[in-house]
């Protein structure tokens, strides 16, 4: 996916820090902003109903958090904290957001977060018959059959696609891996783990036990997962 006419929807609960966001955000042409908020309540339900491919939040609202914001809503591919510190910063990482900026935002710093989210949708490029993908390892361009992926695993700014010849780092969200892999294969089984269902061989005290890696179940995937399976 190209950031050209993405829909960007931004959350500040300051109308000052709105303003400003706004007045920069307006600055890219590749950036059609399609909603703003002062209650995240609002840019929720906002955000839900509609097609929004960016989200840049405040981190620190009274009524809904960004954490528990993101939390709250589906389908957005890129979303761009922001906060007056770092105390969310680590935390944030667990939920795959693409990029955190800390306040006073400057143009340089945004541009770069806007870099960031072009690099991210650059990195994997699907096959139409969406058996295999092309990833950017570094300066390499790697093709990994769907078929060899054995898990992805989240680490903060990028994810690690582990295959059976071999892992690979790329510069990616978890949401943008698991938009481009066939659903029917693979089964997102904690926030920071995707597994390709038919390499699972042992599944004990709520843990996949791989080869390389024992990987948790979370509460909250469980049921759906095991809904999944044909048990004997």
């Amino acid at each position: 996916m190209s950031l050209k006419q993405m829909k960007c929807v931004l959350i500040d609960d300051e109308p000052m820090d709105l303003m400003a966001l706004s007045e920069l955000m307006s600055t890219y042409d590749e950036i059609e902003i399609v909603g703003k908020f002062h209650n995240p309540i609002e840019a929720k339900d906002f955000v839900n109903k509609s097609k929004v491919d960016v989200i840049v939040l405040d981190v620190e609202m009274p009524e809904l958090n960004g954490i528990d914001f993101i939390k709250s809503i589906k389908n957005v591919e890129h979303i761009i904290l922001i906060s007056s510190n770092k105390t969310y910063a680590a935390e944030s990482y667990d939920y795959n957001v693409t990029d955190y900026i800390v306040k006073p935002i400057s143009k340089k710093r945004l541009g770069l977060a806007i870099e960031k989210v072009k690099l991210v949708d650059d990195s994997i490029k699907t096959s139409s018959n969406r058996d295999f993908a092309f990833v950017k390892d570094g300066t390499k361009i790697i093709r990994i059959d769907f078929k060899e992926i054995l898990f992805i695993e989240a680490l903060a700014d990028y994810v690690q696609i582990n295959t059976e010849h071999g892992r690979y780092t790329v510069l990616a969200t978890m949401k943008s891996m698991q938009a481009n892999l066939p659903e029917d294969d693979f089964f997102r089984i904690h926030r920071s783990y995707i597994v390709r269902k038919d390499k699972i061989r042992v599944i004990e005290d709520n843990m996949i036990l791989m080869e390389t890696k024992n990987i948790p179940i979370s509460r909250s995937s469980k049921q759906e997962f095991f809904n999944t399976f044909n048990f004997l």
